[in-house]
């Protein structure tokens, strides 16, 4: 009698459960088929070949096929964006929806029109996570790991191959908690974000000193505020005038005869230009030195004398070689050196307000 009542209560167990995920699965692709028809009021066009719900019993597996969004100019604010994947999975357990896996093969990414676009992104071996707030369903969390990425700019006057860099990380967290001691009048941190990537090589840098390739590269940032700016002037200049501003922890460079290392502090000025201010390390002294030797400007005076200076500035750090601390600065639209403008910047949003 016993084993009967058991046997009885598993199958009730099995049907119940059997009955809700079948239910769940269709609330999902009724709600995803929803949601993407209620995105043509703001302006996004989404077009799909098959969508469909699978992963019984575990796991509710959303699934697009020939999935491609266009985004217009009015919510990127940087022209009209085209996104395709021709498979898309989100994947889900059914006792935790506000944490998905979304995971595609490949996919590309195009910024400007179609025919002519001014940006070209391509990914291999997308994975993300997604978790999302329980009650606001707002994005709290986001992972995104990428094998292979490579992109290319159009209009430059000069044909490029594609640059590109190898498994890359981003992580992105909003709305931290402030930390034991955080001063009171100190805006509140909105987000932080860590990104890696490794053997990266970017044709559209000038070949310099640093070169085009880097073996990795690293950020940390935290961008403070009262509240998420819109990319308008009216609220950038809102986000400044309240101390906003960007905390680069750090910028770590590694390249293997050179590194390079910053943090600093950035806001924006009067013209929404940025500014701000960085102490950083160089190290690989010597190959400055050999790099800037082979210009005929530093073969003769002043260039050999400034050589000569650039190698007493090095300091040791308790090794063999010696590193460089430069201090960089933003400020009058122009980046500083030390004391020498290297490079002029733009705002980051125009259509300022006329004056009374």
């Amino acid at each position: 009698m016993r084993f009967k009542a058991l046997v009885i209560t598993v199958l009730v167990v099995v049907g119940a459960y059997s009955a809700f995920w079948f239910y769940l699965a269709g609330k999902i692709e009724e709600k995803a088929r929803i949601w993407i028809a209620a995105q043509e009021s703001k302006g996004v066009r989404t077009f799909y070949g098959d969508l469909s719900v699978e992963g019984f019993p575990y796991k509710i597996v959303l699934k697009l096929s020939g999935l491609r969004v266009t985004l217009p100019s009015e919510l990127t604010r940087r022209g009209e964006v085209n996104v395709a994947f021709p498979e898309l999975a989100v994947v889900a357990f059914p006792w935790k929806l506000t944490h998905a896996v979304v995971s595609s093969a490949y996919g590309d990414i195009s910024i400007g029109s179609l025919e002519t676009p001014d940006m070209t992104l391509s990914l291999d071996g997308v994975k993300s996570s997604l978790i999302l707030d329980r009650d606001s369903r707002r994005l709290e969390r986001l992972s995104l790991a990428v094998d292979r990425m490579s992109w290319a700019y159009s209009g430059t006057g000069e044909r490029m191959p594609p640059s590109e860099a190898r498994d890359v990380h981003l992580h992105v967290r909003r709305a931290l908690n402030a930390p034991e001691g955080q001063e009171a009048m100190e805006l509140p941190a909105l987000l932080e974000t860590f990104f890696t990537a490794k053997d990266v090589v970017a044709h559209e840098i000038p070949v310099g000193i640093f070169g085009r390739k880097a073996d990795s590269i690293q950020l940390h940032a935290i961008l403070h505020g009262s509240r998420f700016p819109r990319y308008t002037y009216e609220d950038l200049a809102e986000w400044r005038d309240e101390g906003g501003t960007l905390a680069i922890r750090k910028l770590d460079l590694r390249s293997g005869k050179m590194d390079f290392t910053m943090n600093g502090d950035v806001s924006l000025d009067q013209d929404l230009k940025p500014l701000g201010a960085f102490s950083s390390q160089i190290r690989g002294l010597d190959h400055i030195v050999a790099v800037l030797s082979g210009h005929p400007a530093f073969q003769q005076e002043p260039g050999d004398m400034i050589l000569e200076e650039l190698k007493n500035m090095g300091v040791s750090d308790g090794g063999e070689e010696k590193v460089l601390p430069l201090s960089i600065s933003l400020q009058n639209g122009l980046v500083f050196v030390g004391p020498i403008p290297v490079y002029e910047l733009k705002p980051l949003a125009g259509n300022q307000p006329p004056s009374d």
